[in-house]
């Protein structure tokens, strides 16, 4: 099968920096079998085509990106026929995959995530599933002893640890940030990329407060002033620091660049709370 899946991101060039493990997963899985081509709306600020898994990544860019969404589907199902266009998110996703595929007389899918996005600060962590933690916690142990052992740990067991700690943490005031920052500091010398540094300087915000963390986020601008997280933290930094106005503009923007209802309707909420 040919199959078009949409997505809002998260299959970037590498492998490894901007990249939703379940999206790679996924389309590895499906490239085993089928001819996978994914149309990224927001992975690159301009067009480009790569491989990534085993799929061919067709990166839409800004600009009438619905528009030219649509027209890539329909220029690559010329070369051959899609037998399926499938969309991951409600959305702008949803709307291209239905939109392609009915104009070409194909099947489309569409994946609704459900439920609402909470924030980490916002979540009940007694709801959380002490076993599957337990377990998370049991396989980091194991990398910390095989790095004591001199067997460097990577970049995703030490984004593990980080996950460690928060949820050893009964509440997010309990948290080890500076244990965290310490990861962050580890991670950053393994993979300095934009995204890693704007989430340290998230912890960077609990450790010297909110203005030490704004300096540095806004030396990302350059680099993610496409990427609708760091405009969400911009305006979460600039609401501690009572700035409104600044904060509900950085809010506005995330959400013009929100990938999902679910980012946008928590996204909203939060501007909608400012004073």
């Amino acid at each position: 099968m040919k199959i078009a899946l949409v997505l809002p991101g998260g299959v970037d060039r590498g492998g490894e920096h901007r990249v939703i493990p379940v999206f790679l997963a996924l389309i590895q899985r499906l490239a085993r079998i089928h001819d996978v081509h994914v149309f990224a709306l927001h992975q690159e600020p301009r067009p480009g085509t790569w491989s990534l898994a085993g799929a061919t990544i067709h990166n839409i860019g800004e600009g009438r990106t619905v528009w030219r969404a649509i027209a890539a589907i329909r220029a690559e199902h010329r070369l051959g026929a899609f037998d399926v266009i499938q969309s991951i998110f409600s959305g702008h996703c949803s709307f291209i995959a239905v939109v392609a595929a009915k104009s070409l007389g194909r099947p489309s899918l569409v994946h609704i995530a459900g439920g609402e996005l909470v924030a980490l600060d916002e979540q009940d962590r007694g709801a959380w599933d002490a076993a599957l933690i337990a377990e998370g916690h049991r396989l980091v142990r194991e990398r910390l002893a095989a790095a004591a052992a001199g067997v460097a740990p990577g970049r995703y067991q030490i984004l593990a640890a980080i996950n460690a700690v928060h949820t050893t943490a009964r509440s997010m005031r309990d948290t080890d940030w500076s244990q965290v920052l310490a990861l962050y500091d580890q991670l950053v010398r393994l993979d300095p990329s934009p995204i890693v540094a704007l989430n340290r300087a998230i912890a960077v915000a609990e450790l010297d407060g909110p203005e030490v963390a704004l300096a540095l986020v806004d030396r990302l601008e350059h680099r993610l002033a496409g990427y609708h997280a760091y405009h969400a933290t911009r305006a979460d930094l600039l609401r501690r620091l009572g700035r409104s106005q600044p904060s509900r503009a950085a809010y506005d923007k995330a959400i013009d660049l929100a990938g999902n209802t679910a980012e946008t309707a928590s996204l909203t909420r939060r501007r909608d709370q400012l004073g």
